[in-house]
């Protein structure tokens, strides 16, 4: 059944989920009489350093390039919505199906499963290099708390340090640290590895993400270099399911001057996410 021109709004137990109709992205979540903010999503998102200055890729012809070795460029996702209908699963739970067409982003299935959680399954493809590559959803850093999770930990990794956490149950209250300035650690934010579940504990209610699909790493906000960006200017992408992370560079090597781990990452092809979602008081 075809969905009708206004936003939607399907109810897992006490929990309603709505989304736009222009884009098929979650919109709000409402537990209760309370207003969940997670929205934005999901969203393909895939980036790379703009710049590899002193790397191979340095760009003798731009002279704005020694400032732009730290940032990251997005990929824009070209794609448009083709479709979005209403069915049911084989075990009777309705479900919420947005294909789109022309870009990365192909297919999300939402699936209510009638005790206020819901998983997502979405599929992409992408060609190209990338430093950082995966799906995406907003939600208001102020509000996050502190988070826990079962995984490795307790500190975050990137694509070159993945060696060091250790698997087991963890949990940290939010902070920000600015390297160099303060000592506030294990960090809060940042790309952690091998999350078997991990939940946001907000001002609004705790969010709990569950992977699905093995391999897949979580994102939790921006990490923060120093003051300055000297090693690396990183993107803000709210919270993310995700399959390539940044590697890092170092104080004296620059990021692709570290090693084959710390080479960008080739995509080719498609690639598939699933995981579930699940808002408490």
């Amino acid at each position: 059944m075809a969905v009708p021109s206004e936003n939607i709004t399907f109810k897992s137990g006490n929990v309603s989920y709505s989304f736009s109709s222009k884009d098929g992205r979650l919109t709000s979540i409402t537990n209760g009489s309370k207003a969940i903010s997670l929205s934005g999503g999901p969203r393909f998102v895939a980036l790379r350093r703009s710049d590899r200055s002193y790397d191979q890729f340095y760009n003798h012809d731009d002279k704005e390039a020694e400032k732009k070795k730290t940032q990251y460029t997005e990929y824009a996702d070209q794609g448009v919505l083709d479709k979005i209908e209403e069915t049911t699963d084989d075990a009777g739970h309705k479900q919420l199906v947005v294909s789109y067409k022309h870009g990365s982003l192909d297919m999300v299935i939402w699936t209510f499963m009638g005790d206020g959680s819901v998983t997502v399954d979405c599929e992409y493809n992408f060609g190209g290099v990338v430093d950082l590559m995966g799906i995406a959803f907003d939600y208001p850093e102020n509000k996050v708390n502190a988070k826990s999770w079962v995984g490795k930990g307790p500190y975050r990794v990137w694509q070159n340090r993945i060696q060091g956490p250790q698997y087991g149950y963890w949990q940290n209250k939010y902070n920000d640290p600015i390297p160099g300035e303060s000592w506030d650690y294990p960090e809060f934010k940042g790309y952690f590895a091998d999350v078997k579940w991990m939940r946001l504990e907000t001002q609004e209610g705790t969010i709990g993400i569950q992977p699905i699909t093995q391999g897949k790493y979580i994102g939790v906000y921006q990490p923060r270099d120093g003051r300055d960006h000297i090693l690396y200017d990183l993107p803000d992408m709210g919270i993310s399911i995700l399959d390539v992370i940044p590697a890092v560079r170092n104080k004296v090597n620059t990021t692709d001057l570290n090693g084959p781990s710390a080479q960008p990452f080739w995509a080719a092809g498609k690639q598939h996410a699933a995981f579930q979602l699940t808002i408490e008081n």
